[in-house]
């Protein structure tokens, strides 16, 4: 993945939505084993948004995806940013290529709410016959 926050949205999915990734990230129990404060920070807690990155997310499971809801309350993001009150850009879909985009051949909607994508990642979607929903 080239755009974390894709990413992110795609793992929701498969983390949170279908338990097929494991295991599932827990922001609260991951601070208490290391004496972190999750609300240390505001916006992304560096330590939650590192774990995430480094996760490796099989390429097989790509078939898995066939709709992605960016909802401001999605599971994630409050694993990634405790405190995040959803009034920010933090978690938008600014860039997204066909590169990124082709494992998932069998993604057709993404819906959103409360998370911005842009008019370029939405071009992209568009070009890989993925519909974006307001």
């Amino acid at each position: 993945f080239k755009n974390f926050n894709f990413k992110i949205a795609v793992m929701n999915e498969l983390m949170y939505e279908k338990a097929l990734l494991e295991p599932k990230f827990d922001v609260f129990e991951y601070c208490e084993e290391r004496g972190i404060d999750p609300y240390a920070d505001f916006g992304a807690l560096p330590q939650a948004k590192k774990w995430f990155k480094d996760y490796p997310v099989p390429a097989d499971l790509a078939e898995q995806v066939s709709e992605l809801y960016l909802d401001g309350g999605n599971e994630i993001y409050l694993q990634i940013a405790p405190d995040w009150d959803g009034e920010d850009e933090l978690f938008d879909i600014k860039n997204i290529d066909a590169a990124e985009l082709a494992p998932f051949k069998n993604l057709k909607k993404i819906e959103t709410t409360g998370i911005g994508i842009s008019k370029k990642a939405r071009k992209a979607c568009a070009d890989a016959g993925i519909t974006v929903v307001d």
